[in-house]
């Protein structure tokens, strides 16, 4: 009894490992292929590369000004919701870029 009972546990740990695993290369390949095509399309857009730099240090200055605080309010709340809930965000945001250049509402400030 006590044999079935740990093969049940260490069968569902792995199913969730592989769902963790999947979903998170999943969204590391999209934050990669991001981190390619934006700095491209700012540059495709406004044809600076002074632009260029300021969108690319807007994508790294909040790191260093925010990562303590926002690492601090992490530790408080539900990490697996807060993960979910962000990646899914990101997506529909990353989702809306294109859909803003097919209709020409795409600014570069």
């Amino acid at each position: 009894m006590m044999e079935q009972t740990r093969q049940a546990v260490s069968g569902r740990r792995a199913g969730d490992f592989w769902i963790f695993w999947t979903g998170q290369t999943i969204s590391q390949m999209g934050s990669t292929l991001t981190s390619t095509a934006l700095p491209l399309l700012v540059f495709k857009l406004s044809g600076s590369a002074l632009d260029l730099g300021l969108a690319s240090a807007a994508t790294w200055v909040p790191y260093p000004l925010f990562g303590f605080f926002i690492g601090a309010w992490v530790d408080r709340v539900n990490r697996k919701g807060l993960m979910i809930g962000l990646d899914l965000c990101c997506a529909a945001l990353l989702a809306l870029l294109p859909l803003l250049a097919l209709l020409g509402h795409l600014p570069l400030w």
